[in-house]
């Protein structure tokens, strides 16, 4: 029984990854899954879908155009649009959980997320 429990441990832990990111502030850790191109969250309660290719959204505290241009250039970030309630879409080269990860770390960044697909459930 115990080697039972200790393989479908490991089998969990091999196929399943860690998004880290910043929300308002704080940093948060959502489990996730890769299914082919796609990662997909393993949280019954935020059911989300993104890719590698997906654009990045980005929230700042300060923002000024010295410290944006830094900011693009550090990560080599290509700007798409900048939405209405303040995200920065961004087109990145690169894994996009390592690129956000290494975002999340900024002092200036308040939200870094990849822009995925919302799940809608029906009652």
């Amino acid at each position: 029984m115990k080697k039972i429990v200790i393989f479908v441990g490991l089998m969990v832990g091999l196929c399943g990854d860690t998004l880290h990111m910043k929300i308002n502030g704080e940093k948060e850790e959502l489990s996730i899954r890769q299914d082919g191109a796609n990662y997909i969250s393993n949280s019954t309660q935020n059911k989300f879908r993104y890719q590698n290719t997906s654009d990045i959204l980005v929230e700042f505290y300060k923002i000024t155009p010295e410290l944006i241009t830094s900011f693009e250039g550090k990560y080599n970030l290509k700007l798409k649009k900048i939405m209405v309630i303040g995200y920065y879409v961004y087109k990145i080269e690169g894994n996009i959980n390592e690129v956000v990860k290494q975002i999340a770390n900024e002092a200036n960044v308040k939200t870094v997320k990849p822009d995925w697909a919302t799940t809608i459930i029906f009652y």
